[in-house]
């Protein structure tokens, strides 16, 4: 080989090293950025709410403590630091809305949508929706803050300073509440059905609100509130 041939095929071997070297770059610049959902900066209030079958005059009640001892309680302690505020609202009247047993927690919109999907993939949830003890589940959108304050689920005919400062209350009150689920479902725990359990669970919560509730609830809480008279109504 020539010494110039020799020269145009070392020039042609580095070339083409040199091409194999910054293709990679080259294409990884070119690739299109993959379009993903933005969620919404900032904190908001997010309901989960599960319609619950009443097919008797009285309704189920167990079946919220169960969704609370078995679904809710696992994913509030694995979400525990990201959520701010929380707490359970129970209701039960014939007007349309039925039974319904709800979780609603102040949080992140990324939170929201963590806790959302874990909730909607629970095996246990998943057969009550099947069995149609549980009926309907709802979720509110986390791509849209609509209640971003922390007063924004207060009742609006309250004080102002009460809206702002009652979620704590309630969130310590609903932890007591499901702590006493949780304490009370271990303590009975022996391989029955969860139906039946919690049927027990919510019979000695009952039990222990129409014994106790007088002193250990309601006198403590005057206390705090310096044994102030009250306009009481149900």
């Amino acid at each position: 080989m020539s010494y110039w041939l020799k020269i145009v095929t070392g020039i042609l071997i580095i070339s083409q090293v040199a091409c194999t070297m910054t293709a990679p770059e080259q294409v990884k610049r070119k690739l299109p950025e993959i379009e993903t959902s933005q969620l919404p900066e900032g904190k908001g209030w997010w309901y989960v709410r599960f319609q619950i079958n009443w097919p008797e005059d009285y309704p189920q009640w167990y079946i919220g403590t169960l969704l609370a001892g078995e679904v809710i309680s696992p994913i509030l302690n694995n979400n525990r630091q990201d959520i701010e505020l929380w707490r359970f609202h129970r209701r039960a009247a014939h007007d349309g809305y039925e039974h319904l047993f709800s979780f609603i927690f102040y949080s992140s919109a990324q939170t929201a949508r963590n806790v959302n999907s874990a909730i909607n993939k629970d095996p246990l949830l998943i057969r009550l929706r099947q069995e149609k003890n549980v009926i309907k589940v709802s979720f509110d959108d986390p791509e849209k803050i609509t209640r971003p304050d922390i007063e924004d689920t207060s009742d609006p005919e309250w004080p102002e300073t009460i809206q702002r400062t009652w979620p704590t209350f309630i969130m310590g009150a609903s932890q007591m509440w499901l702590d006493l689920v949780i304490e009370l479902a271990n303590k009975e725990r022996n391989g029955q059905a969860e139906e039946i359990l919690y049927t027990e669970v919510q019979n000695q919560i009952t039990g222990l609100w129409m014994g106790h509730a007088k002193h250990a609830w309601l006198h403590h809480l005057n206390v705090i509130y310096a044994y102030q008279p009250i306009l009481m109504r149900y």
